[in-house]
């Protein structure tokens, strides 16, 4: 056993971690999303329509780059 076979697992399980909690979200986010974003529309108002289009499409986006760097392979020197 090497020394760095324990962090090798932890980003594995990291990994396969992440993978289960983005089918589980985009699961839950397709039921709750519709309802949820008209319900923020009949409380704001139809003008407030781009504005919270741009606020949903900035968290996907954030979510996104944070994605791609947690599940980012390392390499080593």
């Amino acid at each position: 056993m090497t020394a760095g076979s324990g962090r090798t697992r932890c980003r594995t399980r990291l990994r396969l971690g992440t993978g289960v909690l983005v089918i589980a979200a985009s699961m839950v986010g397709g039921v709750v999303a519709g309802p949820a974003l008209g319900r923020a529309i009949e409380w704001s108002g139809i003008r407030t329509v781009p504005v919270l289009l741009g606020v949903v499409s900035a968290l996907c986006l954030t979510a996104t780059l944070w994605l791609t760097r947690t599940t980012r392979p390392t390499t080593s020197m």
